[in-house]
């Protein structure tokens, strides 16, 4: 997937799902300002709309991600998922998604997914003009356990 598509997001937030399916809203433990694991195969991410349509991305590779220009991104966060039945979605917190970010093939077993987002004003400083808040997914077979170990 080439181009950004609309997302809706709820509480300033969307779900991130490599089981498949959607497995309800878990309570995250840990996490940084742009994402939150929520289990194995799930985590939340963060944007400043509280209700209403983001744009975002996904794209698979079969390497490393690029490196995208700092100056362009407010945030970068990377997360480990279990993905055992090989499909990748990106929801709303409250459901929804566009058919471009459902269902997306990955490598079965473990998967990285580095997120980037930009923009993520909150909805009452937001003014004409500003574009709206985007975020971009990769996701890509772990080539590497967490920590450095081979």
């Amino acid at each position: 997937m080439d181009g950004f598509v609309k997302l809706f997001v709820d509480y300033c937030q969307y779900v991130v799902h490599a089981s498949g399916d959607a497995s309800g809203v878990g309570i995250y433990k840990i996490g940084d300002g742009l994402v939150h694991p929520g289990g194995p195969t799930v985590l939340t991410g963060f944007c400043g709309t509280h209700t209403g349509w983001i744009e975002a991305r996904a794209r698979v590779l079969d390497g490393e991600p690029e490196v995208l220009p700092l100056d362009e991104w407010d945030a970068v966060s990377e997360a480990t998922l279990w993905c055992p039945s090989g499909r990748f979605s990106v929801r709303g917190l409250m459901g929804g998604s566009a058919p471009e970010l459902s269902g997306i093939a990955v490598p079965r077993g473990l998967i990285r997914v580095r997120v980037h987002a930009r923009d993520r004003l909150h909805e009452t400083v937001r003014g004409e003009g500003i574009r709206p808040s985007s975020t971009r997914f990769w996701c890509g077979r772990l080539t590497r356990t967490p920590g450095g170990a081979r």
